[in-house]
């Protein structure tokens, strides 16, 4: 047998001196039933192989033809793989005995040509075409005789059997001529080998199946390369060692001593192979280059494929097996929401996508991965032969390690361990499901294992054209960050550190969208997500019960997360304390924003400038509670304001200006939040107040009447509410401020227990000119054209002598610009002066009620205020 590039020959017997008797009439005979063409020169058929022909002398000269263009493909193989030459017989046994010269033999059919009644001009060609093949054969017998040694063998197997011959179609079955019966032995007689190439090949049961498949050339289904040579297994076994991603297919090596098409480690380490060889020693080096040069050979142009698809942004499902990897950051949409993840698995195939996967991966794993059924690339009477029975260099030393490739590294940082369990990829249907690590957080920052789904298009959704098998990367739903845009990048990158910043409790600015939006402006929450867990220790949402590692807590005190590659793995989600409704919400990481503190709150107050200054200085410089003044320790710590006046006088403004100043939360508490019984109360402003304590918030007790209002001998229920709330305000220690219009009705006790009391009268004219003012400067600030606010500052002066507070002063500014809006015209005076008449006529009607009184006289001669 000789092998010409991956088609082995077999050399047909000398023929004897009494072949070469027969007679002209017989010869011319056989010369004109058969077809003598350069097909089985290459084959080394005998003549009672050769195919019967109508003999005809322009067949034969068709068929010499023919035979030179084959010849060409020979001649080119010969030369692509004339490392790889040798004679062998079908049991791998060398054939020097039954070799003779092809030369003679040719000479001898030359001889019987001339006895061909053939047309000078046709004979000439045949003679110079018979002339150009022994040339040809004499080049093969040099090669062969210069013993050059083979470095592979590529084996075919179906039925349970090997074959040195690619399968051809018979009667509806796959069959090859050249069986090899013993494998030790042609190990033996060709020690040089250093891999076999196994291309396996299903068998076609049944019949319907077979007429289909009878149309083209046999396609191998899968293909393995087993590694026979110690050293070169022990350098692949190194190579796969040094990077966790290839960890199943070291396991595969080690237990079969084979590795799988199509190399994915090759190909996405392809650029940086001679620098991963040039580790090794040079016998090593050598063989690892002949590797990769039948992997370029025979899947370069797949690869070449999948790079200018990628290239640009496409994919089809034949490229699947090489856009993910593991170790990737994959980008998951899903409900507009991105989500990053580290894959953890390979693409594999599955039974059921046959239909529209490669046929020669239908039905198997692209890769190994562990806990998967694997393909089995070894017949069960091979299945014990070992690289020790063909190779005895025991003292070959290991290489040394070390990758530089720097794709070789983990891009999520901590230290992978090369044992741990990689789960499986598989496509089933419409879904190419990945196993992954994602980040999660509750309270810790835990590594979780998950799964995400990719769905594929279906055929049906498919457009019936040449381009029907490739969709847009663009469109995926999962794709890795290298194809990720760059504003996606950006935006993964800023919500992770943000989240990184909120791994503490920490004030956020909110701004809801959607439909569902309550508030276009920005809302206040707090995240802390310690207290959440300690608040609702029942919660089942926020667990996290598949863990498999946990960031230490020297990781979370730093200032940045151990890798950069972090931020993109964070959770789009998290919880936050809307400290306006008292709820905590899910909150997008995307809708998050750095608070923006609003220092012209406090200084917008119209208040008396010294009894601004004295707020601000007492909110500022809060004693701290290890120099607090009293001597029974956590009592009397606390600043507590009380601000009275009548409504619309800014004391509720106040409260918000001093939490601005001092950049602080502002935690607001009504009586409709407190409730009215005692034990209610008591757990509320516990709770109340310890979260201002450890939030270090301002808290707003606004309308605090009802808990201020002096106790009596026949109301005990009042008395123990009363109780209850001198207790708790005592010992608090953050800033309590409390608002009210009913000082007159207080009890005495509450006058020791606050710190500073401020009394804000009706507003006069002066300062509900600064009040108009105010709100003129913000509906300028919006800038939308819609108010025309030199039309409005133009009547300041008459504005100012209304006499409305402050809350009426907001009310006609709203129902001006709203009344503007729906006549569609720009808010001018005018309409402020119609919502003034308005509110006008109520005030009158109000003030007739009251016998002329303002609400502040009828308050002031009840003592009320």
């Amino acid at each position: 047998m000789y092998e010409i590039g991956n088609e082995p020959m077999i050399l047909p017997k000398k023929r004897s001196e009494s072949d070469g008797m027969r007679t002209e009439s017989s010869l011319g005979q056989v010369h004109s039933q058969r077809r003598f063409s350069r097909t089985h020169l290459e084959h080394g058929l005998t003549d009672d192989q050769l195919v019967p022909s109508s003999g005809k002398a322009a067949e034969a000269a068709q068929s010499a033809v023919s035979a030179d263009e084959m010849h060409g493909q020979v001649n080119k193989k010969s030369k692509k793989h004339s490392t790889t030459h040798d004679f062998m017989d079908t049991t791998g046994r060398s054939s020097q005995s039954d070799f003779v010269s092809r030369g003679q033999w040719i000479e001898d059919v030359e001889k019987t040509d001339t006895s061909i009644q053939l047309p000078s001009a046709e004979i000439q060609i045949l003679q110079n075409k018979i002339q150009h093949m022994q040339r040809e054969l004499q080049k093969l017998e040099r090669r062969r005789n210069s013993q050059v040694e083979k470095q592979y063998q590529i084996l075919y197997r179906f039925g349970g059997a090997s074959y040195l011959d690619h399968p051809k179609w018979s009667k509806g079955h796959i069959v090859s001529r050249t069986p090899v019966g013993d494998l030790y032995g042609f190990l033996e007689k060709n020690k040089s080998i250093g891999f076999l190439v196994y291309r396996d090949f299903d068998v076609v049961s049944s019949r319907k199946k077979q007429i289909q498949t009878a149309s083209s050339p046999p396609k191998k289904s899968r293909e393995n390369v087993r590694l026979i040579n110690r050293r070169l297994r022990k350098s692949f076994e190194r190579i796969l060692a040094q990077d966790w991603r290839y960890e199943s297919q070291l396991q595969h090596l080690r237990r079969t001593g084979e590795i799988s098409a199509p190399f994915l480690f090759f190909y996405h380490h392809r650029r940086y192979w001679m620098e991963i060889v040039a580790q090794f020693p040079v016998p090593v080096r050598e063989s690892l280059n002949i590797f990769a040069t039948y992997v370029s050979e025979n899947y370069g142009e797949e690869y070449k494929v999948a790079d200018a698809l990628f290239a640009r942004r496409e994919i089809s499902i034949e490229m699947v097996k090489y856009f993910f990897q593991p170790g990737d950051i994959l980008i998951s949409r899903a409900a507009g929401q991105y989500r990053g993840y580290i894959a953890n698995s390979w693409p594999q195939y599955s039974a059921s996508m046959s239909a529209r996967a490669p046929k020669q991966y239908a039905g198997q794993p692209a890769v190994h991965g562990h806990g998967q059924t694997q393909w089995s690339s070894s017949e069960d009477d091979e299945s014990d032969i070992d690289a020790t029975d063909v190779d005895s260099d025991d003292d070959e030393q290991d290489p040394e390690a070390g990758l530089r490739n720097a794709r070789m590294r983990s891009l999520v940082f901590g230290n992978r361990n090369k044992n741990q369990q990689s789960a499986s990829v598989g496509i089933s249907g419409e879904e190419l499901a990945i196993s992954v690590y994602k980040w999660s957080f509750d309270g810790e920052f835990k590594r979780e294992a998950d799964r995400i789904t990719l769905r594929l298009p279906r055929p049906v959704e498919v457009a019936a054209s040449k381009s029907a098998a490739i969709w847009s990367i663009d469109n995926l739903e999962i794709y890795p960050i290298s194809f990720a845009r760059p504003d996606i990048m950006q935006r993964l990158q800023t919500r992770g550190r943000i989240f990184w910043e909120c791994r503490k409790r920490r004030l956020i600015s909110y701004r809801e969208t959607g439909p569902d939006a309550h508030n276009e402006s920005d809302e206040r929450f707090m995240v802390d997500f310690h207290t959440f867990k300690k608040l609702h220790p029942e919660n089942r949402h926020t667990a996290i019960t598949n863990a498999v590692e946990t960031l230490s807590e020297a990781e979370m005190e730093g200032s940045e997360p151990p890798e950069e590659a972090f931020y993109y793995l964070l959770p789009p989600q998290t919880k936050g304390f809307h400290l306006r409704t008292k709820k905590w919400q899910d909150l997008n990481m995307d809708q998050i924003s750095p608070v923006v503190w609003l220092n012209r709150t406090f200084d917008s107050l119209v208040l008396n400038r010294k009894t601004k200054e004295l707020i601000a200085a007492l909110a500022s410089k809060q004693i701290s509670a290890a120099k607090a003044t009293d001597v029974v320790a956590g009592k009397g710590n606390g600043l507590v304001l009380l601000l009275h006046g009548s409504p619309g006088t800014g004391k509720t403004l106040t409260a918000e200006g001093v939490a601005e100043i001092v950049k602080k939360p502002l935690f607001r508490v009504t009586c409709g939040d407190v409730g009215t019984k005692a034990e209610d109360v008591e757990q509320y402003l516990e709770s109340v107040l310890h979260l201002g304590k450890i939030w270090d918030c301002v808290v707003l007790l606004d309308e605090a009447d009802v808990f201020l209002e002096r106790r009596s001998l026949d109301d005990l229920q009042r008395n123990a509410l009363v109780s209850v709330f001198l207790r708790v305000i005592e010992y608090y220690e953050g800033i309590l401020i409390l608002t009210s219009n009913r000082v007159g009705t207080f009890d005495e006790a509450f006058r020791s227990r606050i710190q500073i009391a401020v009394h804000y009268p009706p507003l006069r004219s002066y300062q509900r000119l600064q009040v108009w003012k105010n709100f003129f400067d913000r509906l300028e600030s919006f800038e939308d054209g819609k108010v025309d606010v030199d039309d409005l500052r133009d009547h300041l002066e008459e504005l100012g002598d209304i006499e409305i507070n402050g809350h009426q002063i907001r009310n006609v500014i709203t129902t001006a610009r709203q009344y503007a809006e729906w006549k569609e015209a720009v808010m001018r005076f005018e309409h402020v002066e119609m919502a003034l008449e308005v509110t006008g006529k109520f005030n009158e009607y109000s003030h007739k009620l009251r016998g002329g009184l303002t609400d502040d006289q009828i308050a002031y001669e009840e003592g009320i205020r």
